[in-house]
C-alpha cells in the first residue's frame, strides 16, 4: 500500500526514543487529521496519551460535503481540486490534509449565519472538539448566502415550498391515434424529432421495432418479455410508447427500476430528452408530468428533524450527523436521503428522522400547502403521466395491496434479472437479536421513550394526568425489564439449538435450514416455550405503550407540543414491536409450506437472525402484481438461456407472455476477442490459483492496465490480490480490491480516473458497472458464477425439481454470466478482450451452453501462449 521497503525501517529508531521529541514538539497545539482519533488511539497504545484539542477533517468534511460520495483523503482532495501524488506516505499525507482543513475552513466560513448557528447549537450539546472549531470560525455572511458558496441556501421550515408543476393530468387527447406504425418511427427517423436533441444521433431500427412492440403491448392490455441487447437504447425505446399512450388514455404508467443508477438516468436524462424532443411533435408535451417515488424510509420527516435537534445532548457521532444533515437540509428539494452519503453507522440516526414509520401523521394526507418531502413525492406522483419507482416500492405496495404507488393499470419493469431476487426480499422478512437489542436500548437509554416521558412530566402541573401518566411509566419500566429477560432467554435457547445441531462450522457464519424435521425434535419444544413467555412479554409492552400514548394524546393544551414529541416516537416504537411479534410468530409458531426458514449465527458473537423467503415468487407475482394490471412490460439485457425464455417465465410467473428478443446493434465479432485457454486447471486443481494469478498478469501488461476481473468470493479476491500486487504495482499499475481500497463508488472513480488500473470485483462489479470507452480494455472471469449450494434459497428451490442442475442452476449462473460479460462492450466505438478462466466452460456439457448465450465473438480456444498472442495483437 505504501510502497515502504523493509530495508527503509531497518534502522529506525524505537518509537520509545523518539516520542519525547514528538511530544515536545506537539505542545498544547491543536491536532489537525484526517480520521484522526484512528492515529491518536496508535500513539496511546504506544504510551503517548495526547490531550490536546483536535479537529477530524473528515468529520468537517461529512458536514460540509454532505453529498459527497467518499471521505478518504484521496476522494477529498479529488473534491476540493488537491493534487495528491504521493498518497499513503505520511508527510505527503500531512500536507494534503493540511491543504483539505484550509479549504473546508473556508468554506465554512461562507455558510449563512443561522445555518453556522445551528451547527453550533448541535455540538454545543456534544463533548466533540470540534464544538470549538465551529465557534472559533467567522461567518463571512449575514443571513444572505455569499456567491463565493452558491450550493447552500438557508431554509426555515415553513420557507419549503411546493416545487412541482401545477399542470395536472388533463383529460384533453392530444395524440393522433394512429400512433403505432406511424409516429413512433418518425420520431427515431435519422432526421426525426429525436436527432435534434441527441448530439450525433444515430438511427437504429432494433429501438424503433421494439417501441412499436412495447406500445403494442400497452395498447392491447398484453403481457410482454422482451430482451434488448446492449446499445439498442432500450429505455428510450419503452418510454417513448409508455408517454404516447398516458398522454393518449390519460392513464398512468409505472417504469420499476432495480439501481438508482438507472432511476436517475431516466428522470434526469432520458424522459427530459424525449419531452424536449416531443416539443411541437405532438400537443400534448407541454402537459408531460413525470416524477421518481421512494420509499417513506428514504425521506426526510421534518417534524422528527425538528423533534431532534430539541435534544439534550449528542454524542459525537450524532453530532456530526445531525450537523451534516443540517447543511444538507438547506440545499434539498426533495429531502431523499440517497443525496447525501450515510454510513451503516449514520444511519442509526436517519432512522429516527425518517418518515418510515410516519403513517399516522396528519400532515402526510395534505397536499399543495404541505411542506412534508414525502407528501410532496406522492403528490407529484399522483399529477405525473409517468412514474419511476423501484422494484422494493413496487414489491411493498403489491404486498400492501396498492396505496403506496399511485392507481396504475399499466406496468414496465427494466432490469427484470434482478425482480425475482427483489421479490424474494420484500415477501420474506429477518429478525434478529441484535435488532431486539437496539430496539431496547434505544426505548430504555438516557434518550429514550422513559426517560423523555420523565423529563417532560417535569412541565405538567400536578393532578390526575401527571398521576396516570406516572403509573404508565412505572409499568413500562416493569415490562421493559420482564421483556429484556425474556428475549435473552429467547435467543439463548435458539442459539444453543442451533449450535447443538451437527453442522459443519464455516469460519465466520453457520446456518440451519428450518423445516418440519427440525420442529420435531424433542429441543424445539424449548423453543416454542420461550417464545410465548417473549409473546406475552411483548404484548404486554405494546399495551403499556399504548396506554402511554392515550395519556399523552388528553394531556392539557399548554403540554401539547412535548405530548406530541412523544406520541410520534411511541408510533414508532410500536410499529416496530408489531413487526418483530408477527415475525417472530411466523417463524416459531406458524410457518407455512410455501415458505423458507432458516437460522445463522455469528461466530464471533452470540447474534442469531431468523429468515424467511418464499420458496416460489412466481405464483405471488403473478397473483399480487401481473393480475391485476393491464398490460406488463418485462425486460432487460439478459432474459434469455439457451437461446430462450423459458427459465425466466417460470421463476417470474409469466408463462402465458409474449416473448421478443432484440439483438444488440454493435459488430461483437469485431469488438471482442473471447479467449478460451485449453490448458487451463480446473479451479479446484492446486495449481489454478498460480496459474490464475500469472494470466492477470500477463493481460494487464498487454492491455497496458484497463482490466477488470470478476471474482465469486471475497477469499478469492484477496488471495488473487496478494498475489499480483507486488508483481503488478512496481511496474506502475495499481491494483484496486473490492472491500479492500475503497467504495465500489470510489473504486470506479480511480479507475476511470488511472487506466494503469487492475480492479478486482465481486458481486456488485457483475452487473450496473459502466465503464464505456477506453476505461475498459480487458475483462477476466476468475469462474463460472454458480450459487453457494449450501445456500438456503438455492437449495430448497432446486430440490423442487427434478432435474435441478439444468432447470435451476445452469439458467441462473448463465443469466449471472451474461451480466459479466456485458460490462465490457459498452458503445460502440469500445473494443476489448474477454477472458474466461473456468476451464469447466470446455470442459464440461454444460459449457456450450455459456458460449451460446453470448454474442458471436472472435473466439480463440488456444493454450494460454497463444492466447498471449492473440491478445496482444487484438489490443494494439
Amino acid at each position: 500500500m505504501t510502497g515502504i521497503k523493509q530495508y527503509e525501517v531497518d534502522n529506525a529508531s524505537a518509537f520509545s526514543i523518539v516520542s519525547p521529541d514528538i511530544e515536545s514538539f506537539i505542545g498544547s497545539d491543536i491536532i489537525i487529521g484526517q480520521n484522526i482519533e484512528f492515529d491518536l488511539g496508535f500513539l496511546s497504545n504506544k504510551g503517548l496519551t495526547l490531550l490536546n484539542q483536535y479537529y477530524d477533517t473528515r468529520d468537517i468534511a461529512h458536514i460540509i460535503l454532505p453529498c459527497a460520495k467518499d471521505y478518504s483523503l484521496g476522494s477529498l482532495a479529488r473534491e476540493l481540486n488537491i493534487t495528491h501524488n504521493n498518497p499513503h506516505r505520511a508527510l505527503s499525507d500531512a500536507e494534503i490534509t493540511s491543504s483539505v482543513f484550509l479549504q473546508l475552513k473556508s468554506m465554512v466560513a461562507t455558510l449563512d449565519k443561522t445555518l453556522l448557528n445551528q451547527i453550533r447549537n448541535i455540538y454545543s450539546k456534544s463533548d466533540s472538539h470540534l464544538k470549538y472549531f465551529f465557534t472559533g470560525v467567522n461567518s463571512s455572511t449575514s443571513h444572505v448566502l455569499s456567491n463565493s458558496n452558491p450550493r447552500i441556501k438557508y431554509k426555515t421550515k415553513e420557507s419549503y415550498i411546493y416545487d412541482h408543476n401545477e399542470q395536472e393530468v388533463t383529460n384533453e387527447n392530444h395524440v393522433p391515434k394512429s400512433i403505432e406504425g406511424e409516429i413512433i418511427t418518425l420520431f427515431f427517423d435519422q432526421k426525426g424529432p429525436l436527432s435534434s436533441v441527441i448530439e450525433n444521433y444515430t438511427q437504429r431500427p432494433q429501438q424503433n421495432q421494439l417501441a412499436c412492440k412495447v406500445y403494442k403491448a400497452i395498447n392491447n392490455s398484453d403481457t410482454l418479455l422482451v430482451e434488448g441487447g446492449t446499445g439498442i437504447g432500450k429505455s428510450i425505446a419503452y418510454l417513448l410508447p409508455a408517454i404516447l399512450f398516458s398522454l393518449e388514455k390519460n392513464s398512468r404508467v409505472v417504469i420499476s427500476t432495480n439501481t438508482i443508477n438507472l432511476q436517475e438516468q431516466l428522470i434526469n436524462k432520458d424522459l427530459p430528452t424525449i419531452k424536449k424532443a416531443l416539443t411541437g411533435f405532438v400537443d400534448a408535451n407541454d402537459n408531460l408530468n413525470f416524477s421518481l417515488l421512494k420509499g417513506k424510509d428514504n425521506y426526510l420527516c421534518l417534524e422528527k428533524w425538528e423533534n431532534l435537534l430539541k435534544e439534550d445532548s449528542f454524542s459525537k457521532d450524532e453530532a456530526r450527523v445531525a450537523s451534516k444533515l443540517a447543511t444538507w437540509i438547506n440545499d434539498t428539494n426533495s429531502g431523499d436521503r440517497n443525496e447525501i452519503n450515510l454510513s451503516s453507522r449514520d444511519r442509526i440516526l436517519w432512522s429516527k428522522i425518517s418518515s418510515a414509520y410516519s403513517d399516522d401523521c396528519p400532515s402526510h394526507h395534505q397536499t399543495r400547502s404541505n411542506k412534508c418531502f414525502l407528501a410532496i413525492a406522492r403528490q407529484k406522483a399522483e399529477d405525473s403521466h409517468i412514474v419511476v419507482v423501484n422494484h422494493a416500492l413496487l414489491m411493498r405496495d403489491a404486498i400492501d395491496g396498492g396505496g403506496i404507488i399511485p392507481n396504475y393499470n399499466d406496468l414496465i419493469i427494466d432490469e427484470a434479472h434482478n425482480l425475482e431476487e427483489e421479490a424474494t426480499n420484500q415477501y420474506g422478512s429477518k429478525v434478529s437479536s441484535r435488532e431486539l437489542d437496539e430496539w431496547l436500548n434505544e426505548t430504555n437509554d438516557t434518550k429514550g421513550i422513559v426517560a423523555k416521558t420523565i423529563l417532560a412530566l417535569g412541565k405538567f402541573d400536578a393532578g390526575s394526568r401527571k398521576d396516570i401518566l406516572t403509573k404508565v411509566i412505572e409499568k413500562i419500566k416493569w415490562g421493559l425489564r420482564s421483556f429484556e429477560d425474556a428475549n435473552k432467554t429467547l435467543w439463548n435457547t435458539l442459539f444453543d439449538f442451533v449450535m447443538n445441531q451437527d453442522l459443519s462450522k464455516d469460519r465466520r457464519q453457520t446456518i440451519l435450514k428450518i423445516n418440519l424435521a427440525t420442529r420435531t425434535q424433542p429441543d424445539w419444544s424449548k423453543i416454542e416455550v420461550s417464545w410465548e413467555q417473549n409473546n406475552t412479554a411483548l404484548l404486554d409492552l405494546k399495551q403499556s405503550l399504548l396506554d402511554l400514548s392515550l395519556a399523552l394524546e388528553n394531556a392539557p393544551k399548554k403540554n401539547a407540543s412535548d405530548s406530541l414529541m412523544l406520541t410520534t416516537g411511541i408510533s414508532d416504537l410500536i410499529i416496530k414491536l408489531e413487526e418483530f411479534t408477527k415475525a417472530l410468530h411466523d417463524f416459531v409458531i406458524d410457518p407455512h409450506t410455501e415458505n423458507i426458514y432458516w437460522v445463522t449465527t455469528e461466530s464471533n458473537n452470540e447474534d442469531v437472525n431468523l429468515h424467511t423467503a418464499p420458496l416460489h415468487v412466481g405464483e405471488i407475482l403473478k397473483e399480487k402484481l401481473f393480475s391485476k394490471k393491464d398490460s406488463v412490460v418485462i425486460t432487460s439485457a439478459t432474459l434469455s438461456t439457451d437461446g430462450n425464455f423459458e427459465y425466466t417465465k417460470d421463476r417470474l410467473g409469466l408463462i402465458d407472455a409474449e416473448e421478443m428478443s432484440v439483438e444488440s446493434p454493435f459488430d461483437y465479432e469485431k469488438a471482442v476477442l473471447l479467449c478460451l485457454p485449453t490448458d487451463m486447471p480446473n479451479p479446484d486443481h492446486h495449481e489454478y490459483q498460480n496459474r490464475l494469478q500469472e494470466i492477470i498478469v500477463e493481460i494487464c501488461n498487454y492491455a497496458r492496465g484497463r482490466t477488470m476481473v470478476l471474482f465469486t468470493s471475497h477469499a478469492a479476491l484477496q488471495t488473487t490480490r496478494s498475489g499480483i500486487k507486488n508483481l503488478l504495482e512496481p511496474n506502475g499499475f495499481k491494483v484496486l480490491a473490492q472491500g479492500l481500497d475503497g467504495t465500489p463508488y470510489n473504486l470506479r472513480s480511480m479507475f476511470m480516473e488511472n487506466s494503469n488500473s487492475v480492479l478486482l470485483g465481486t458481486s456488485s462489479f457483475w452487473q450496473g458497472v459502466d465503464l464505456p470507452g477506453d476505461a475498459l480494455k480487458a475483462l477476466v472471469v476468475a469462474r463460472l458464477p454458480f450459487s453457494v449450494p449450501t445456500d438456503p434459497i438455492f437449495s430448497a428451490r432446486a430440490e423442487l425439481l427434478d432435474d435441478p442442475f439444468n432447470q435451476y442452476t445452469i439458467p441462473q449462473t448463465i443469466l449471472r454470466f451474461r451480466q459479466g460479460f456485458g460490462r465490457l462492450i459498452r458503445t460502440e466505438q469500445d473494443k476489448g478482450v474477454v477472458a474466461i478462466l473456468d476451464h469447466r466452460i470446455l470442459s464440461k456439457s454444460y459449457g456450450t451452453m455459456f458460449i451460446n448465450s453470448l454474442p458471436k465473438c472472435t473466439t480463440v480456444k488456444s493454450p494460454i501462449v497463444e492466447m498471449y498472442d492473440a491478445i496482444s495483437e487484438w489490443i494494439k
